[in-house]
């Protein structure tokens, strides 16, 4: 039932750089600001709660999602000494729309834009972690393809899509920030979304993202040295939840989790910088209400650990879906 996003995902960006050339301990930070690192979550792979191919047309989503994080790792998974705290707040909006016909084998083609409002606050805020004042985040958008339900007997047993998400380098950016909003680069974004029914009580759901990064050709020049290019590196992240009914399949508990993993090196004048690979996992409760057939709100908690070259912190989402 959520579309896609989104939305947040990790608050990372570029941080004493220098040393991915010249220090002993490398450090990355270079992945987009705003990736799904468990924004969307149970009910991923469906976009309406009635199990049939009725229900398509328009769907808003908003995300809401507090970040916080006490510190920031260096690629071996220790404290950066001197880095500051981080607190983020993020609201992500979401319209999404789904075409009933025509079809091609059972596929239901859609569009998807997702506006991400951004604020960033370092403590303390000087130099050199200060942060952007604006909060326009990079624009998101892509095609889509829902699939029909696959049915057992009256009921919906598997449901999933796919998307080609575009992540547009709109945000508000500066070089002059080591914490913006948005990215100054182009990124793709793909994914495929599935939720599987095991009985009635039990529901699986997941989400699988490859990432891949263009240059950003104006990187901060206090870590970085002039006129370099800066390239992130190509990364998995993958979404994975498991709800249980509680109450009436109107009401559903469950454990949420998130991972990424980094598995080529940032790139700085086109060459490989060694031991800038990005990695994070987190995992914690969660809760779904449904409140009708055409309305959603989820909520979940996340705790993170086995991190490197990010932020190290504790997140939690709220999301609100909506069928109109």
């Amino acid at each position: 039932m959520h579309m896609n996003y989104y939305p947040l995902r990790k608050l990372m960006l570029p941080f004493l750089a220098t040393f991915l050339i010249s220090a002993e301990s490398s450090w990355g930070f270079n992945e987009p600001t705003v990736l799904n690192l468990g924004a969307t979550s149970f009910f991923d792979g469906m976009v309406f709660l009635t199990g049939t191919n009725a229900s398509y047309g328009f769907y808003f989503n908003q995300y809401a999602q507090w970040y916080s994080a006490n510190r920031f790792n260096d690629d071996r998974g220790n404290a950066i000494p001197g880095a500051p705290k981080l607190d983020a707040y993020i609201s992500l909006t979401q319209l999404l729309y789904l075409l009933d016909k025509p079809s091609i084998l059972g596929g239901h083609f859609g569009v998807d834009v997702v506006l991400p409002v951004v604020s960033l606050n370092p403590s303390p805020a000087n130099t050199p972690f200060n942060a952007n004042g604006g909060v326009l985040g990079n624009l998101i958008l892509g095609p889509a393809i829902q699939f029909d339900p696959i049915m057992y007997g009256t009921n919906p047993f598997f449901m999933q899509r796919l998307e080609f998400d575009v992540i547009v380098p709109t945000g508000n950016y500066s070089h002059q920030f080591a914490l913006n909003p948005g990215n100054n680069a182009l990124a793709l974004n793909p994914y495929w979304a599935g939720t599987l029914f095991l009985g009635s009580d039990v529901v699986v759901s997941w989400r699988l993202h490859y990432l891949w990064n263009g240059v950003n050709r104006e990187p901060d020049p206090l870590f970085y040295p002039p006129g370099a290019r800066v390239q992130a590196g190509q990364a998995v992240h993958f979404n994975f939840d498991v709800a249980y009914n509680l109450y009436a399949q109107r009401i559903y508990g469950g454990v949420n989790s998130y991972f990424l993993k980094q598995f080529t090196e940032d790139k700085i004048n086109g060459v490989s910088a060694a031991g800038t690979e990005e990695r994070v996992l987190g995992i914690g409760p969660g809760a779904a209400f449904v409140i009708n057939k055409n309305m959603l709100f989820c909520l979940n908690l996340y705790f993170e650990t086995d991190v490197a070259n990010r932020t190290s912190g504790t997140r939690l989402n709220g999301l609100f879906t909506w069928h109109f």
